[in-house]
């Protein structure tokens, strides 16, 4: 009779070793799942703020060149300075952005 609930104990903890091996295997997958959903992410984010970087590169390339050509209203050209300047805040320091 000891030997029979020995047995059954031991069959019980292979069940909740098993579960927990089943539950732990469900929780790794979805980790995985979530970890690959958050570098695709992070993808583009880097590709989002890469572009941004290039484009207000590139205004401000026509904008130097605009400056450069005879006749010009300052005036206005300040002004879209002054907007690209304020645009330059809100990218990381390291994509070419500046310190707040």
């Amino acid at each position: 009779e000891a030997a029979t609930k020995s047995r059954e104990a031991a069959e019980e903890a292979r069940r909740k070793a098993a579960a927990a091996r089943e539950e732990a295997t469900r929780s790794r997958e979805a980790a995985e799942q979530a970890r690959a959903a958050s570098e695709e992410a992070k993808a583009a984010a880097d590709k989002a703020l890469d572009d941004a970087a290039n484009k207000l590169q590139e205004a401000e390339n026509y904008m130097q060149e605009v400056k450069s050509k005879p006749g010009v209203a300052y005036g206005q050209l300040w002004w879209i300075d002054r907007e690209l300047y304020e645009q330059k805040k809100y990218l990381p320091v390291s994509r070419g952005g500046i310190a707040k």
